[in-house]
């Protein structure tokens, strides 16, 4: 029987000479609208891209060397797939469904890629179905009880052993990827300390005691989650003191002690440095890119590296600020160049973000003790119900200037701003300082803006 590639080795061509290839019809599900213009297979160490119309519809038609698991990936969404030599598969998104549980999968495959619905779901309601509120000892064997479960069930399908294994790897990964918020969850969500996490001996040692490098199951998508996940968040706790971007640089030099296989260091060093940029930026990040450059040259993973670093640059501090244009409480137009010969310290926030509502007395405080400095305080918020943005206003008597996006992200989208609250300085001469300030609550702005403005 033809062995399974699940991740090296697998060559995938155009289609020449009349032979039959592998063909992927994506589409949507009716109503939905489409709002990306491609999707796209990663099959191998590659991504290979195709175009999506209006409506959601695509086409792939693809060589394979021999049958092979591949993630399939739609916007932020990723799921497996089973791709068999020759065959068809009529794909149906459902872009709200995050899992992938509910795609509609059809192919003559002896039904995997319908079993690899299931086995998403079913690993999910399992993991969900460990309850957080046991001690530490009981979870781990609750979780451990969970995954054998699950293996059972697939041992017990007409499956061919390479298929199994995969099917297998996917149920336990989806499992420990969920059960890595265990500790805050047991704790009802509040601050913890390190000695906090400490005391979940049998959970440290379950999940962290070592690092599983399974390279050649890379093609899972479960499995790719618990390497982006496994260092994150053993950094979270075992450099607990350390700044984020001090816990990233420790990652990855944990990385290039510990993973041998070079597929899959090369994976997480990317995992670990790409989200890094994309969320905070290029400021101070020197070592987190030298990691990168030296130790990354698969194309996939440098397009997205390339893309991110772009975006940042063109706002790096010494930049021109783009000029906003918004509307005040009172709907008078408000532009950022009416500051011109200011300080202007910017906070994009909304009122049904709750880490954004959390700044605000903080940020109040701030602009009390600045008031006669040379600075004004701008917010904007992204709320599209402008009542409930004025109550909010008016409730926390909220200071500065107060303005609204009116559904114009111009300003956001230069700023590369894809999570709130976020706080930006521009200097009196409406350059940019930095265009990921601190938070207020950190204490690290007022000492930022103290240091400009005195």
């Amino acid at each position: 029987m033809k062995e399974i590639i699940l991740l090296l080795g697998v060559i995938i061509t155009c289609i020449s000479c009349g032979k039959k290839g592998t063909i992927l019809d994506f589409n949507l599900i009716e109503g939905i609208p489409n709002k990306v213009d491609s999707a796209s297979v990663i099959l191998g160490e590659h991504e290979y891209h195709f175009a999506l119309d209006k409506t959601g519809h695509g086409r792939l038609v693809m060589d394979i060397e021999e049958d092979a698991f591949a993630v399939l990936v739609y916007g932020k969404l990723m799921t497996d797939v089973y791709l068999k030599e020759g065959n068809e598969l009529k794909i149906t998104w459902n872009p709200k469904d995050w899992k992938g549980s509910e795609i509609e999968v059809k192919s003559e495959d002896n039904g995997i890629n319908q079993y690899i619905r299931y086995n998403i779901e079913n690993a999910f309601k399992k993991a969900v179905a460990c309850p957080f509120s046991l001690n530490d000892e009981e979870y781990v064997s609750k979780v451990d009880s969970t995954i054998k479960s699950l293996y059972d069930e697939i041992e017990n399908t007409d499956f061919q052993e390479d298929v199994k294994n995969a099917l297998k790897v996917s149920a336990k990964y989806n499992v420990l990827t969920w059960i890595f918020k265990y500790p805050r969850f047991h704790n009802y969500g509040k601050r913890m300390s390190q000695e906090d996490y400490f005391s979940f001996e049998h959970f440290l040692k379950y999940i962290f005691g070592q690092f599983e490098a399974l390279p050649e199951y890379l093609g899972i998508t479960s499995y790719r989650d618990y390497v982006k996940y496994w260092f994150y968040e053993y950094m979270q706790i075992y450099a607990f003191d350390d700044p984020y971007i001090v816990r990233k640089e420790k990652a990855c030099q944990y990385i290039l002690d510990h993973v041998k296989d070079p597929v899959l260091k090369e994976y997480a060093i990317a995992n670990t440095i790409i989200p890094y940029i994309k969320s905070e930026g290029i400021e101070k990040s020197d070592k987190l890119l030298n990691y990168f450059k030296q130790n990354v040259n698969n194309p996939l993973y440098v397009r997205s590296f390339e893309r991110n670093y772009s975006y940042w640059a063109k706002v790096r501090p010494g930049s021109e600020s783009y000029d906003f244009c918004y509307k005040d409480i009172d709907g008078k137009q408000v532009k950022l160049s009416d500051f011109k010969g200011k300080y202007v310290c910017i906070d994009i926030w909304a009122t049904w973000c709750k880490p954004c509502c959390y700044e605000i007395p903080f940020i109040q405080e701030i602009e009390h003790r600045l008031k006669d400095k040379n600075i004004v305080f701008v917010s904007i918020s992204e709320d599209k119900d402008i009542n409930a943005w004025k109550a909010m206003v008016k409730k926390e008597n909220m200071g500065g200037v107060q303005l609204n996006y009116g559904g114009n992200k111009d300003f956001m989208n230069y700023f590369y701003i894809t999570a709130i609250p976020r706080f930006i300085i521009i200097d009196p001469e409406q350059k940019i300082v930095t265009a990921r300030a601190p938070k207020p609550s950190s204490g690290d702005l007022e000492k930022m803006l103290n240091r400009l403005l005195n």
